[in-house]
């Protein structure tokens, strides 16, 4: 019997060190997420889709060219004819279901084949010039070897782009809510969500690893620290986006979800907003139509303004990056802060190496910083005049220095959490993990 292509795609993505969404008893993946693909691709595109190789690592600074495939080699390697695979991969390409390298570098005007020099290095430009060699020696050699394996049109199509790969579980389970556009078929989707993510708890696995180590860590901005504190640049938020090539505004798709199903706790306080994502994964994102760049400067005060609404912002868990996603999370929708604030996941979202500290010479014991915490660390006794933190509980964001009018309260260094150097690093750490 052969294997429906559906569980052919999930194993594909059963690669990824997310690892895909399983069975509440762990055997076999979970027939929400079955049902959830059904909806992302016709049994046709299914069947091409299944052989595409997965993009492991969505924050990475760099381009995998391996890890993408022109026509003719899926033609060759799913034996569908190659008309039939144009087809197939424009209409995924539509929906967004493929990353098309095309889409993602649409930006560029260059004409072919300098083009292809051009786009990688408009890609990189903010990467470094000893990475951006690197990635196009890599292309080059891929190039040659595709020609090898699969013919001169394979080679040809690889110079001008014509490359494919299957997108990351992160932007798959989330394409039906980059939008606000309502319909049957997205609101079955965010139903479909509801039972693979929550219910079927792969929460668990997009939060943390299986022992526990989380895949995202909180970053406060220097505004909320006390006077003389040190803070590195990885650790605050305004850095982390000086820092980076480009920043882009891509609409929540947690708030997003909640808020097509009619379940969005937060409408009356926050807007359904956006994410940040900065650098290639940005401009990645708008390529496909799901982002619209902004200035730095602009994104630096989106995320200001976020926070004063008491948004946590929170990014991967790993230094070295320039090419990353900064969320702006509440307590009742994000798919990351929820593992603490609802769901039995107490180390999704890593503390940052800071503590809030009350001054209580200025302090009006008014409580506004415990109502702000989304985590419930802060207590405020108003008729005895005391303030108490539970450390285990804080996340270090800020949120409540932020919402001090009287700027009583102020972050402190503690040290608590090392993130680690690379998202390479990160993803090698939670693969083993979760093997």
């Amino acid at each position: 019997m052969n294997e429906s292509p559906y569980v052919a795609i999930a194993a594909n993505i059963n690669k990824m060190a997310w690892r895909a969404p399983r069975s509440k008893s762990g055997e076999g993946f979970s027939e929400a997420f079955l049902e959830y693909l059904q909806l992302l691709y016709t049994p046709q595109e299914a069947t091409i889709a299944r052989h595409l190789n997965v993009i492991t690592d969505i924050f990475s600074t760099t381009i995998k060219p391996a890890s993408f495939m022109t026509a003719t080699q899926i033609a060759k390697v799913s034996g569908q004819p190659l008309v039939e695979v144009n087809k197939a991969l424009k209409q995924m390409s539509d929906k967004n279901v493929v990353v098309d390298m095309r889409k993602i570098i649409k930006a560029s005007k260059a004409t072919w084949p300098i083009r292809t020099v051009v786009v990688l290095w408009k890609a990189y430009k903010g990467e470094g010039l000893k990475e951006t060699a690197r990635v196009l020696a890599e292309f080059f050699t891929s190039t040659l070897e595709s020609v090898r394996r699969y013919g001169i049109k394979s080679g040809m199509e690889f110079i001008s782009m014509k490359l494919y790969a299957f997108p990351h579980i992160s932007l798959l389970k989330n394409l039906q809510n980059f939008h606000d556009r309502i319909s049957p078929e997205v609101l079955k989707g965010a139903e479909l969500y509801k039972k693979f993510f929550i219910e079927d708890k792969y929460y668990k696995f997009y939060e943390t690893g299986a022992k526990g180590t989380p895949l995202y860590r909180t970053i406060p901005v220097s505004k909320t620290l006390a006077p003389e504190q040190k803070i590195l640049d990885t650790e605050e938020a305004h850095e982390i986006i000086d820092a980076a090539a480009s920043a882009t505004l891509v609409p929540c798709p947690c708030r997003e979800r909640t808020e097509k199903l009619g379940i969005r706790e937060c409408r009356e306080r926050n807007p359904i907003g956006s994410c940040i994502m900065l650098g290639f994964m940005g401009q990645a994102m708008e390529g496909m139509g799901l982002g619209r760049q902004v200035t730095k400067k602009q994104a630096k005060d989106y995320l200001d303004g976020m926070m004063e609404m008491g948004l946590v912002a929170a990014t991967e868990n790993s230094e070295e990056n320039t090419s990353r996603v900064i969320c702006l999370c509440c307590e009742c929708c994000c798919s990351e802060v929820r593992g603490r604030t609802r769901w039995d996941n107490p180390t999704a979202v890593a503390p940052s190496n800071f503590l809030p500290k009350s001054n209580k010479e200025i302090c009006a014991f008014c409580g506004k910083c415990a109502n702000r915490c989304l985590f419930h660390a802060i207590t405020v006794d108003k008729d005895n005049k005391r303030w108490k933190l539970k450390p285990e509980l804080c996340i270090g964001c800020g949120i409540c220095a932020i919402g001090c009018k009287q700027s009583a309260v102020k972050l402190h260094r503690v040290e608590r959490h090392k993130p680690f150097k690379t998202p390479q690093d990160l993803y090698r750490h939670i693969d083993m993990e979760n093997r």
